[in-house]
Parts: C-alpha cells; sequence; structure tokens
C-alpha cells in the first residue's frame, strides 16, 4: 500500500489545527505524509527613498531603486521564515509520532495558495478546518474552504472544529 500525500493548511489558530485531529484519526503515519501549509498576507514593503547613512564616503552604496530590492528581498525571505517556523513546532510534533512531514510557507490569498500547492507538490488530498461562519460574514467575507474546494484539483476534507473537538473529549 502507497502512502497517501496530505496537504494541511494551518492559519495559526487552534480552530485550523481540528484538520490535523481528523488527519489522526482517519489516516496514520504509515498510510500518509503531510506537507504544513502557512499562507500570509504580503510582508510589509520598504519605502523606494529608503536611506542608509554611512560615516565613509569611500563605501559605494546602490541607488535607492537596488537598495529598496535589497531590503524587500531580505523583508521577504525573513517573513517566510517567520512562517516557516511557526509549523517546524507543528512538523516536529508530528514526527515525534512517526509522521514524515514538510512544511511550506506562502504569501498570497490563502485559497489561490492552497490550490496552487496542492498542484505543486503533488498532493492527494487537502484537510483543511473551516471556521464555520454563515450568514453576512460569509457572503461578506467568503470561505476560504469553500473557495479551496471551487479551485482544488484535488479531494478537499473539510473539518468542523466543533466536531473535530467532540471526538477528542
Amino acid at each position: 500500500m502507497s502512502t497517501m500525500h496530505l496537504l494541511v493548511p494551518l492559519d495559526g489558530s487552534d480552530l485550523s489545527r481540528a484538520a490535523l485531529t481528523a488527519v489522526r484519526t482517519a489516516f496514520g503515519p504509515e498510510r500518509a505524509r503531510l506537507t504544513l501549509l502557512r499562507v500570509a498576507s504580503s510582508p510589509p514593503q520598504i519605502p523606494s527613498g529608503h536611506e542608509r547613512r554611512t560615516a565613509s564616503a569611500a563605501v559605494t552604496i546602490p541607488e535607492p531603486e537596488e537598495r529598496a530590492h535589497v531590503y524587500q528581498s531580505q523583508e521577504w525571505d525573513s517573513a517566510r521564515q517567520r512562517l516557516r517556523d511557526e509549523l517546524e513546532t507543528e512538523a516536529r510534533r508530528l514526527e515525534k509520532d512517526g509522521w514524515t512531514v514538510a512544511v511550506v510557507a506562502a504569501f498570497g490569498d490563502p485559497a489561490e495558495e492552497i490550490a496552487r500547492t496542492a498542484r505543486e507538490e503533488k498532493v492527494d488530498l487537502i484537510a483543511m478546518a473551516t471556521h464555520g461562519r454563515s450568514g453576512v460574514t460569509r457572503a461578506l467575507l467568503g470561505s476560504v474552504a469553500e473557495r479551496t474546494l471551487r479551485n482544488a484539483s484535488v479531494p478537499v476534507l473539510v473539518v468542523r472544529p466543533e466536531r473535530a473537538k467532540e471526538r477528542d473529549d
């Protein structure tokens, strides 16, 4: 029996971890490997006019546009690493229980990034929690789970956090 590759998007909330409870119940480390995904909005941009002072005229400083590009790149790398670090804590817990786990950090629209990552990582299933919004809130904010269902090219297991909590109790 070959192992399945599951994508589990986590947004940092306890609610999003309900998907992990469902995955642990439905699969085991011998039946599936996991990719944990964290999607965030873009890191703050550094103004292009940002200037750094130097004490020596002999030091060559790139033009403001070049500096801004370098600083923005560093800011993106730093923000991506912070997201990966958040996931690494969860990954270590899972690995102690025998799971094979990879982590991915991305920036952008969560539903689009989940679908894109599922394609790029060639996953068999996306397992995610829904925050359970309904009515006007859902209409105004949309549902990442619903948009993921529409955009994904693989099956999506959607878990309601209160249901997963009831099983844990």
